[in-house]
C-alpha cells in the first residue's frame, strides 16, 4: 500500500511524493492535508470521476485527513494524474523487476 499526501507548502499545493514508484498492482491512496481547498484526483485526460466519485474535502484540524478509496495501480508504465480542481499533477510509475 502506498500513500500520496496532498499538502500546502508556502501557499502552493504539492503532492508528496510528486512521483510515486510502486509494484504492479499495488494499492494507492491519496490523503488531503490541505486546509484550504478540496481536491479531486483523476487520471490525466480522463473525466473527473474516472477514478473517484467525489472530491476530498479540506483538512480539518483535529480530525484525520479525508482519504480516497483504494486505487489499484497500473500493471506497467507511468500514469500521470491531476487534481481537477487545482490543475496540479503527479506521476505513478510501476517499478520494473
Amino acid at each position: 500500500m502506498s500513500v500520496v499526501d496532498i499538502k500546502r507548502v508556502a501557499g502552493d499545493v504539492v503532492f508528496e511524493p510528486a512521483e510515486l514508484i510502486i509494484a504492479a498492482g499495488e494499492i494507492v491512496f491519496w490523503r488531503n492535508w490541505d486546509p484550504i481547498k478540496s481536491h479531486w484526483i483523476t487520471k490525466l485526460g480522463e473525466r473527473q470521476d474516472f477514478w473517484f466519485a467525489a472530491e476530498l474535502p479540506p483538512f480539518v484540524d483535529g480530525q484525520p485527513p479525508e482519504t480516497t478509496s483504494a486505487l489499484i495501480g497500473p500493471g506497467s508504465g507511468t500514469v500521470v494524474y491531476e487534481c481537477r480542481l487545482t490543475g496540479k499533477s503527479g506521476k505513478i510509475t510501476v517499478a520494473t523487476s
